[in-house]
């Protein structure tokens, strides 16, 4: 919904559905901002986002079939 949650450190952070995606923005204490999405892609979970250190980045989640 948007709501904005304030870390203890000062950062912040909102998220919201756009569409299938999870996208949340943080906000550091300093300003810097970074966006990451979570979504679902057949059998994996995944999270992408842009660093502004590192650039692109994209990890894929799978759950092991022995764990709830």
């Amino acid at each position: 919904d948007a709501t904005e949650t304030t870390q203890k450190d000062g950062a912040r952070t909102t998220a919201i559905w756009k569409g299938n995606k999870l996208e949340a923005t943080v906000t550091s204490a300093q300003g810097a901002r970074e966006t990451i999405a979570f979504f679902r892609d057949g059998a994996w979970l995944v999270m992408e986002g842009v660093n502004p250190e590192h650039g692109a980045m994209k990890f894929f989640f799978k759950k092991d079939p022995g764990k709830l």
